[in-house]
């Protein structure tokens, strides 16, 4: 995807329910727009974070008068995850203690937080614990796709497990002992993201993860399952073939089935 359409695309984007029918006018498949929506939803949240510790006592008067964490949070078009924990803060619980409740509201012995909670989990599709979760099982599966693909193919690998017992700062999600022919280059290693990746994320992981893998191991391979923004390929990097990044192509006709789940995603 072109800069310009990857632009347009986020700019159009305003809510969950906007992702079928532009995914239907644009040719893009939903998982795409799924995940680009997610980043604005991202980005929309630390302006909101702002807004929230600016406003925190008159939102904790509206809730102590009555509102609810949703209702505050629709009334303000912020994630309700944000909303219930800056007043939960405000409420002087611990940042453990709001932790444990987003994970199980069960765990508050205040009826009124305990329901608010919950109906906050049933709301949030971004920020909740199991928004969390199913990102998390996202990246799992990716890897787990990846994994079963260097198996088939009989690529030994050391994962992130082996790596860290080697006590290494950064670990990518595969390495090899000695260099791999995939996708015409030779590579060290290999990292997946279920991820779309823009220029903001992408010089996100390229600071903290994949410079250093470079640097330790050798050249290496980046999935970025739901596709990229053509113009990361004329980075300076890329083109140095420091690392080469593919998408959900990579592995479209080995694993028809996986990449549809993939690219059916959207969030609920």
């Amino acid at each position: 995807m072109d800069l310009d359409d990857y632009n347009y695309l986020y700019k159009i984007l305003d809510s969950k329910s906007d992702i079928q029918q532009i995914s239907k006018s644009l040719s893009i498949p939903p998982g795409v727009v799924s995940k680009i929506w997610e980043q604005k939803m991202v980005d929309k949240s630390k302006k909101d974070f702002i807004k929230i510790e600016k406003n925190s006592n008159f939102i904790l008067k509206k809730w102590l008068f009555g509102k609810s964490f949703v209702e505050i949070s629709k009334q303000y078009n912020i994630s309700p995850v944000l909303v219930s924990n800056a007043i939960l803060k405000k409420l002087e619980f611990t940042k453990k203690e709001i932790k444990r409740f987003n994970k199980n509201p069960n765990s508050c012995h205040n009826k009124r937080i305990s329901g608010e909670l919950k109906e906050v989990s049933k709301t949030d599709f971004m920020f909740s614990h199991k928004a969390n979760k199913r990102s998390d099982d996202m990246g799992k599966a990716g890897e787990i796709l990846i994994q079963k693909f260097l198996c088939e193919q009989n690529i030994d690998f050391l994962d992130e497990n082996h790596l860290r017992k080697k006590k290494y700062k950064k670990t990518p999600d595969f390495l090899f002992e000695t260099p791999q022919r995939l996708s015409g280059s030779d590579i060290y290693w290999i990292d997946s993201k279920m991820l779309f990746g823009n220029f903001k994320n992408h010089r996100k992981h390229r600071d903290s993860q994949f410079t250093e893998y470079t640097d330790l191991f050798g050249p290496g391979l980046v999935v970025y399952w739901f596709g990229f923004i053509n113009e990361l390929n004329e980075t300076d990097e890329v083109k140095e073939k420091k690392y080469i990044l593919k998408d959900y192509n990579l592995f479209k006709d080995i694993y028809p089935n996986e990449i549809e789940k993939i690219l059916n995603y959207i969030p609920s």
